[in-house]
């Protein structure tokens, strides 16, 4: 780290915008966006339901799946898990994909209204508050709530869940909730109890970040008017001492706000006009330098991302634009990342034709010319429904001599029938067929025994004879 002669932080390199995208087809607001810890993919969610993830520094479309179509679509928060998989917080519902965009479950509350947030505490577990008094306990195994927590004591709705890792305040850490009345409320991670709380803004909280024993907010104040305005100053709270220390004021309107790792103290500030700043906020010194995105078309950011090694921050907009920002030549969101699948490419006939008599070369491959006319491929609904084989009617005779035990439905086996053998119509018929056959060929012993002894017989009595 390199610092200036005041002792104040200093960027090793100065941060450029190295990618900007504009997905035209779209021309939908982003409402949340995450850096992928695991791998190199960057997440957004719009306010039409649909999740899109971009590869690389590049920014490379991944995968794009509509998560929810229909009213109350907007996606709310991303949470990219290490299974290889991603979870999606709308209004009202839960989803879980797999980060190639397929669904693995979706629950819905009657009572989800409003959420907001998702925090997962590191034990297979979520939280999820919104503007309403209740924070639910969600357990990933068991697919269901397991407590639905009221939290109408101190505040009327959770907007924002936060944590510090353990052995920052307690041995279980503490659940910080932040609501739209501007307070900050410390909570037991397991009972969630108000231990404590701050009231750093007299409006509405905008957003907080958590390092070491120190916290710091941004939000906004009211006017005399009873107007909204941004607090331009960051409240800073030392978590140890439970009270307030000198706060930071800020040129640039604090919207969004990230505290960087490695770097104690220094806190990553951005306005909703695509401008941000690094801040040391405990040598009260002179901020870096301005970082500007390049908007061309007018709009606001809504979401301010950063990379897990601090190397990355990324805006999103309202006119569904992304602007990435980076000061290292290394290219990588995260130290060290799992590789990302990709689909096997086509293999390509080097001589550039196919064999008509290629038993493998799939059809698709064939080019097709665009018409106006019905393709012969192009079957009627009544052709493509799905039919099953009926289910063979079963004999009175073996249902009234069944029994059932423990689910499982057996009846006597009269032909002794094999377990690889099945009953048809023509076995009985087969059976008596049999069964004829072998009494016109079988033996006899009773008579064979009388024949084999009065031969016996014989053989003595000629014996004795001679």
């Amino acid at each position: 780290m390199d610092l200036n002669p005041d002792g104040s932080y200093q960027p090793i390199n100065d941060y450029v915008e190295v990618q900007t995208i504009y997905d035209s087809g779209l021309e939908c607001a982003i409402t949340t966006a995450n850096f992928d810890d695991t791998q190199e993919l960057f997440w957004t969610g719009n306010n039409e339901g649909r999740v899109t993830s971009y590869y690389s520094t590049g920014l490379s479309k991944y995968t794009s799946f509509v998560v929810k179509p229909g009213p109350n679509r907007d996606i709310k928060q991303l949470f990219p898990s290490v299974n290889n998989d991603i979870f999606v917080l709308t209004s009202d519902t839960l989803f879980n994909y797999s980060k190639f965009g397929v669904n693995n479950f979706r629950h819905t509350e009657v009572s989800f209204q409003n959420l907001q947030c998702l925090f997962f505490n590191q034990q297979q577990r979520f939280f999820m508050g919104g503007f309403c008094d209740f924070i639910y306990d969600f357990d990933i195994d068991r697919l269901r709530i397991l407590r639905q927590l009221s939290i109408s004591d101190e505040q009327s709705d959770c907007i924002l869940i936060k944590s510090t890792t353990p052995d920052h305040v307690s041995k279980n850490g503490i659940l910080f909730t932040g609501s739209s009345n501007g307070k900050i409320i410390l909570r037991d991670t397991f009972t969630l109890k108000s231990i404590h709380k701050f009231h750093p803004h007299s409006g509405s909280l905008s957003d907080f970040d958590i390092q070491g024993n120190n916290l710091v907010s941004c939000g906004f104040s009211l006017t005399r008017t009873g107007n909204l305005c941004v607090d331009r100053f960051l409240m800073i709270y030392d978590l140890r001492m439970m009270r307030a220390l000198s706060p930071v004021q800020m040129l640039i309107e604090p919207v969004f706000l990230h505290y960087v790792p490695g770097f104690s103290g220094v806190v990553a500030v951005a306005s909703q006009s695509g401008c941000f700043q690094l801040v040391d906020t405990s040598l009260m010194s002179t901020p870096s330098p301005f970082y500007q995105a390049q908007c061309l078309v007018p709009g606001l950011a809504t979401t301010f991302s950063k990379s897990s090694n601090s190397q990355f921050f990324a805006f999103g907009h309202s006119t569904g634009s992304i602007h990435l920002f980076s000061n290292s030549d290394s290219g990588f969101f995260n130290d060290f990342s799992n590789p990302t699948y990709f689909a096997d490419p086509p293999e390509l006939n080097p001589e550039g034709f196919i064999d008509i008599n290629h038993e493998m070369a799939p059809i698709s491959s064939v080019p097709v010319p665009i018409t106006s006319q019905t393709p012969a491929s192009m079957w009627h609904s009544k052709d493509t429904v799905s039919k099953y084989r009926p289910t063979p009617n079963i004999s009175s005779e073996l249902t009234d001599n069944a029994r059932i035990i423990h689910n499982i439905m057996s009846v006597p086996n009269k032909f002794d029938l094999k377990r690889n053998q099945v009953f048809n119509e023509d076995y009985e018929k087969l059976i008596g067929l049999l069964e004829q056959e072998s009494c016109r060929t079988a033996i006899n012993l009773e008579d064979l025994y009388k024949d084999l002894s009065s031969n016996q017989t014989n053989e003595n009595e000629n014996e004795n004879n001679e």
